[in-house]
């Protein structure tokens, strides 16, 4: 005999369907019409209410995020690099930097006179960092504030003056600094905040006499190999500046001094005698191009921005500028001229005749 199986009746439709057609007895409605539902055109009214709100809720949400980019921009500097220069590509070397830059603004804001040497190897980047988006980011936060920016050459100094000056033109640098440019003092030579501060670029042993510097930044003060091995040049460059960019801090001023070394008796050399003999200490931070011993960040051996130079690049480099170049330009440990247990006055010349 076959057991009959109990109805329901649904309670939209109004029709009678055997029990196994409804999941739930709570709703009352039968599998067919929750298909119905199911499939159902959404309510024409809900789908505009729902885009307004989805566009409403993503434009506050680009607010907020903008907000929050603009505070990151202004305090923090590779977050200020890297909006200005979407495709920076940051290495550690990079990252380690900013940080002391950030300091050494902190510093000079606090009037510690601080004092920091960077040394490079070339193309690596730190012209960019130290001479353009450095003062620009420094000048955002410290309006009134006055840079010298020098260089081996005039034309490379305000190269980087432009530069910079340009970055404070950018709507995005407005929006993130109240900064502004003195509309009546632009030139690339030295140019002016509205609220006083300004930039300087002149060529080192220029002349910066009736200049005034919160900041001091001297990158790359030696030209090449000539004028490295030049005494006249490297006493020169001494002379200027002990008696004229030195002269030209403001009180609680910071100095920053970032080169790529070409001579231990070179501008940085001369700074660490001094140091050495009780003058001004100095923080001295040195990127050699490949790791020497096992750093923080890498091993011995290793490549300073494997992104730009990895092992393989560098050793062609090395191959190619030879061991005394090599460990000046790139390894920052210039070799004296004299030897660490002969010096030059050692050396005596004799007429081949004059030897028994």
């Amino acid at each position: 005999m076959t057991e009959e199986i109990a109805k329901r009746r649904c309670r939209r439709c109004k029709n009678t369907h055997p029990e196994t057609l409804f999941s739930s007895e709570i709703d009352g409605l039968c599998v067919y019409c929750k298909a119905d539902d199911a499939e159902a055109l959404p309510d024409p009214d809900k789908p505009e209410a729902s885009v307004a709100e989805t566009e409403e809720a993503s434009v506050e949400d680009k607010a907020k995020a903008e907000l929050a980019l603009r505070f990151l921009t202004r305090k923090r500097l590779l977050p200020f690099i890297e909006r200005f220069n979407p495709d920076y590509q940051a290495g550690w070397v990079h990252k380690d930097i900013c940080l002391r830059l950030e300091q050494f603004s902190q510093d000079v804001s606090d009037k510690k006179s601080p004092r920091l040497m960077l040394f490079m190897p070339p193309r690596h980047g730190k012209s960019t960092l130290a001479s353009v988006s450095f003062p620009a980011w420094h000048l955002g936060r410290h309006p009134s504030h006055e840079f010298i920016s020098c260089s081996y050459s005039g034309s490379l100094a305000m190269g980087f003056s432009r530069k910079v000056r340009q970055l404070l033109r950018e709507p995005t640098y407005k929006t993130a600094f109240s900064t502004r440019l003195d509309p009546d003092s632009q030139s690339a030579e030295a140019w002016l905040t509205t609220t006083g501060g300004g930039y300087v670029a002149a060529g080192v042993g220029g002349g910066i006499t009736g200049k005034g510097a919160h900041v001091l930044v001297i990158d790359d003060p030696v030209k090449n190999r000539d004028d490295a091995e030049s005494a006249n040049a490297r006493d020169s460059t001494w002379d200027w500046y002990t008696s004229t960019a030195y002269t030209r801090l403001a009180p609680g001023g910071g100095v920053l001094v970032i080169l790529t070394r070409w001579h231990d008796d070179d501008l940085a050399g001369r700074l660490l005698k001094a140091a050495a003999d009780n003058g001004e200490q100095w923080e001295v931070v040195n990127y050699p191009a490949r790791a020497e011993v096992d750093e923080e960040y890498r091993k011995a051996g290793d490549a300073l921005h494997k992104e730009r130079y990895d092992e393989d690049a560098l050793a062609r480099i090395e191959k190619a500028v030879g061991p005394r170049d090599w460990s000046a330009l790139y390894q920052q440990n210039p070799v004296s001229d004299d030897g660490d247990y002969f010096t030059r006055g050692m050396i005596q010349y004799y007429d081949r005749e004059d030897v028994d």
